[in-house]
């Protein structure tokens, strides 16, 4: 539980660090840490994922955040947070690849494509940073 709840506060507070970068300045940890927790809920008990806690967070907000910069913060908090996860995937994978008894061709296969996709995740960071 406690693991969860810092998960959640660790998305809270970027959600909020990426919002004052978009101009949401009234947006406070405590309100984006309900709003995520909320969100959350209702993606997890919908068939519609992430269709569905997205678009939750900004709806939740609308008293306090104006919508235009609620969303362009959701996105940039949705960019870095999936950026982690494939980040934290490849390393993993690569730890994976390392440790396990593969053959030769296989190893170079898999070691190619963790390269790839370091190489694009690289690149996609500096086109964000364009």
């Amino acid at each position: 539980v406690l693991l969860g709840a810092g998960r959640f506060a660790a998305r809270a507070r970027s959600w909020v660090l990426c919002a004052r970068r978009v101009g949401a300045d009234a947006l406070t940890t405590p309100r984006a840490f309900a709003a995520v927790l909320a969100a959350d809920a209702v993606g997890n008990l919908t068939p519609l994922g992430l269709l569905a806690s997205e678009p939750t967070k900004v709806l939740l907000l609308r008293p306090a955040v104006a919508t235009a910069p609620a969303l362009t913060s959701v996105a940039l908090d949705n960019a870095f947070y999936t950026g982690s996860v494939v980040l934290m995937l490849a390393a993993g994978a690569w730890m994976l690849v390392r440790q396990a008894a593969l053959p030769d061709p296989l190893r170079l296969a898999a070691e190619s494509v963790l390269a790839a996709v370091v190489v694009g995740g690289v690149a996609a960071a500096w086109a964000i940073r364009r």
